[in-house]
């Protein structure tokens, strides 16, 4: 997330070392209120600037599924903001334990263990893994699910994410380099290059910037969408459909066969799901009306989809129907989402016939 802070090169890299993993950008330097809140956890909210993707401090969170202890250095802004006075700083953020006096030590420990250094140009993360045991056997399943899924997701957030160039994965026996090709037309396609292969993952994107209005308050809203094709033209579901210029992992309310993505939608504060209300009967909340605007956008967006898949002939079309065949308890997702997307569909000509298509 704290990518986005930067207008620099924006390479990423990542380590996967066998007992730590290693994260790698050069971005710009800490805020000051962001380097307090990630010490201490607070929830910074990213200053109210939307770009920089966080609103409630649960991204660095997530990480302590992965590692308790880490290593933190990079660069940071004085509280006035000058960027003359910037330093460099390193620090070990211990968050072992169970018991409140644990947890005490732990930040005791953290504190002792800040420095402040020469600028350093570059922001690394150290995940120190504990001893593989049964004990710490979650570890190293989010290790390893965690390896799967940002080798999954990269091209998506690549796409999402302009200011990131590219995205390098090692583990012990392997490179993985994905870099974003230049667009063709709607045609979006990453190179992911590797010690044995070179392939490429192609999508249909589109996009709408519309007005959403509220409650007195307008604003400019934009809403992209991809649908992913093979090297056969076939279309691919993916699994992770809802972003947030990087995915929402976790159950959903509904099922979509397009990845939508939108800086604007409003997240619960587990980053997991967008927020809709179930009571139709009362008046929206601000965070329910944007979400519901937005996956409106999603649905227009998706007739144009299938309307390039169609022109491009692709095949495997069966799959753009993924998630619609189930109805939904939410009013909204059934009338809105699942009952349009479902005459979209049936005004195409989608499934071939004895006379053709």
């Amino acid at each position: 997330e704290n990518e986005q802070h930067s207008d620099k090169n924006g390479e990423l890299f990542f380590y996967f070392d066998e007992d730590k993993v290693i994260f790698i950008h050069y971005g710009g330097p800490f805020t000051y209120n962001d380097f307090i809140s990630l010490l201490y956890q607070y929830g910074g909210g990213k200053d109210g600037n939307k770009s920089k993707i966080g609103r409630f401090g649960t991204g660095f969170l997530s990480t302590l599924i992965l590692s308790r202890v880490i290593d933190v250095e990079g660069d940071l802004l004085p509280i006035d903001g000058d960027r003359k006075n910037i330093s460099g700083f390193e620090v070990t953020i211990d968050r072992q334990g169970e018991t409140k006096e644990e947890l005490e030590k732990g930040i005791e420990n953290m504190e002792k263990s800040l420095k402040m250094t020469s600028v350093k140009g570059e922001t690394k993360f150290v995940f120190h893994l504990p001893s593989n045991s049964d004990k710490n056997s979650t570890y190293y399943k989010a290790y390893k699910e965690g390896l799967k899924s940002l080798k999954a997701n990269i091209p998506q957030c690549l796409i999402f994410n302009q200011s990131i160039k590219s995205i390098t994965v090692k583990t012990k026996n392997d490179s993985m380099k994905f870099t974003k090709m230049q667009d063709d037309g709607p045609i979006r396609t990453i190179l992911i290059q590797s010690n044995e292969q070179t392939i490429r993952r192609s999508f249909i994107y589109h996009e709408k910037i519309d007005m959403f209005n509220s409650k007195g308050l307008s604003k400019q809203v934009k809403v992209n969408c991809l649908l992913e094709f093979g090297s056969n033209n076939n279309i691919i579901h993916n699994d992770q459909f809802l972003f947030l210029s990087f995915p929402m992992f976790g159950p959903k309310q509904f099922n979509s066969s397009i990845i939508i993505n939108s800086l604007d939608f409003e997240p619960k504060t587990e980053r997991n799901d967008i927020i809709i209300q179930q009571d139709d009967k009362s008046e929206d909340s601000y965070e329910t009306s944007i979400n519901k605007f937005i996956i409106s956008k999603a649905v227009e967006i998706f007739e144009k989809i299938i309307d390039i898949a169609i022109q491009r002939k692709c095949i495997d079309l069966y799959n753009i129907c993924y998630g619609l065949r189930e109805n939904s308890n939410n009013k909204f997702f059934q009338e809105h989402f699942i009952q349009k997307m479902r005459n979209i569909i049936l005004s195409f000509p989608i499934f071939e016939t004895s006379n053709g298509f």
